[in-house]
């Protein structure tokens, strides 16, 4: 009689953890498609987020190089990672019901996280704590940041040609010398190599130190570093194509510079790193202490896995019925609003600006004139507010990028309906002119510019059964040299017209 052997330990630990970080990816994938999709999408689209496709096989390899350690482990299913789950799920939710996409991206994540949890136990957990962290990175996160490197790109670039003595002027990101004209576009904001470098450091941090304190510094180093060289980096192509008389440093060669010279400062940041080391390279990570006790048996860990799959699809069961109810919503009339004399409304014809709102339901376009001063409105109105289709979303802008561009970003203190309202305040650059545009939001049947706010009302439009109906409202006035003189005229248009909450009250269905 042959004696049969139980599974060695190596085996059943590792091969856990590979089993059921598969199935909780498949869950992932049939209850929020739609948030995989997105994130796979940006990856792919946005160079700032092409790194995307490497953080989950760096997972997986961090997590293979402890696959002696797991082994000595047991999975072992805690019905403590129930709440978690549930509480991961409900951060989907208010992704989802915001029109949140980064939020539902990372309740995503936040679920297989907690699922592994579950069904793993703390033991097996530990061990794989950084491999499932850095899996964070996967979400594309940090475009809110382009206005702000977009400006201190600009800001280190006119300092430096003040320093080498030559006449610059600016306005916002645009950048002019005697040899020709420069903008910071987004694509030069840095943030691509921002975004690489912090991952690339988070995951040097796991090689190089024991100490939390040296973790810290370098991180302060590895954000810090590749802002200001990015600074440095649009300062030197400016220079070589001032000293070329442009014909280097621009187009190809741009893109060309950037890389090498991005490639130069990762070097740069992990050769600091590694001049405060506390730990060395090869060292082997502390082989796990073995728990006694059986694992699991069969029937816990299938029921703990359904237990598991009914809690995180607890969330999107919801939606689907949420979202049923509303869908099919139309927008009723959507009126050009009145104005008292002697602002007039123009008769239509093709505007020669005009936002760049996709995934509208309804859209209205109007241009008023009082003398020879003119004043654009535009309102983008959305019967619900579902993914795709919100008042904030990245995608929203008031310069379309490509006729008009932005030159400057910030706020200012208008009157709306003869209420105060802080506005967000945008100048736009074209060559047919300038103009000045005060943007802000309906949501909720209530007026704000504040994105976090508009966000909060849609959720409580959905969950606590408000206004389902949203806007976005932008006007504009053209101006030659002070943008004063547009604001002046952005006011008073205002002051004679107060129905705009009217107007948009009466398309509701």
């Amino acid at each position: 009689m042959k004696q049969v052997q139980e599974p060695t330990a190596s085996t059943t630990g590792a091969a856990h953890v590979g089993i059921v970080f598969a199935i909780g990816l498949g869950l992932c994938a049939a209850l929020f498609w739609d948030a995989l999709a997105a994130m796979v999408d940006v990856w792919y689209r946005s160079s700032s987020f092409n790194h995307g496709f490497t953080i989950f096989p760096i997972a997986g390899y961090l997590v293979w190089e402890r696959r002696h350690a797991l082994g000595q482990l047991r999975a072992r299913p805690t019905a403590w990672g129930l709440p978690l789950l549930l509480g991961a799920a409900l951060f989907w939710l208010i992704g989802r019901v915001t029109g949140t996409m980064v939020i539902q991206q990372y309740g995503m994540i936040f679920v297989l996280q907690t699922f592994m949890f579950t069904l793993l136990g703390w033991n097996l957990t530990r061990r794989i704590l950084f491999p499932l962290a850095f899996l964070l990175f996967a979400v594309p996160f940090g475009e809110f940041l382009v206005p702000r490197l977009q400006d201190f790109t600009a800001a280190v670039v006119v300092l430096g040609l003040k320093l080498v003595g030559i006449p610059v002027f600016v306005d916002g990101v645009f950048i002019t010398i005697p040899s020709g004209n420069f903008e910071v576009a987004e694509a030069c904001s840095g943030l691509r190599f921002l975004i690489a470098m912090v991952a690339l450091a988070v995951l040097a941090t796991q090689f190089f130190y024991r100490s939390i304190w040296r973790m810290l510094v370098f991180m302060v180093l590895a954000l810090a570093i590749p802002v200001f060289a990015n600074g440095l980096r649009a300062f030197g192509i400016v220079m070589l194509a001032h000293a070329s008389n442009n014909t280097i440093a621009t187009g190809v060669d741009h893109i060309i510079y950037g890389w090498v010279f991005f490639s130069l400062v990762m070097l740069i940041v992990l050769g600091i790193g590694m001049l405060f080391r506390d730990r060395d390279l090869h060292a082997e990570l502390p082989p796990a202490i073995p728990v006694g006790g059986a694992g699991a048996g069969t029937g816990r860990l299938a029921a703990m896995t359904v237990a598991a799959c009914l809690v995180a699809a607890l969330a999107p069961g919801f939606v689907y019925y949420s979202e049923s109810a509303l869908a099919g919503r139309t927008v009723g009339r959507l009126a050009a609003p009145t104005t008292n004399p002697p602002w007039l409304a123009v008769p239509a014809s093709e505007p020669d600006w005009r936002p760049a709102y996709p995934g509208t339901d309804g859209e209205l376009f109007q241009t008023y004139r009082a003398g020879k001063r003119q004043v654009s409105l535009y309102i983008a109105y959305y019967a619900y507010q579902r993914d795709g289709s919100e008042v904030v979303n990245s995608t929203n802008r008031v310069a379309d990028g490509e006729v008009w561009k932005r030159a400057a970003l910030g706020h200012a203190a208008a009157r709306v309906d003869g209420a105060p309202l802080q506005v967000i305040q945008t100048r736009i650059l074209a060559p047919q002119g300038n103009r000045l545009v005060w943007s802000w939001h309906w949501v909720d049947g209530v007026f704000t510019a504040d994105a976090k706010e508009a966000k909060l009302r849609q959720a409580r439009a959905v969950l606590l059964g408000g206004w389902p109906e949203a806007a976005s409202i932008a006007i504009s006035a053209p101006y030659n040299e002070k943008p004063e003189e547009a604001r002046k005229v952005l006011q008073d248009f205002l002051d004679q017209h107060r129905t705009v909450h009217q107007v948009l009250a009466a398309a509701r269905r």
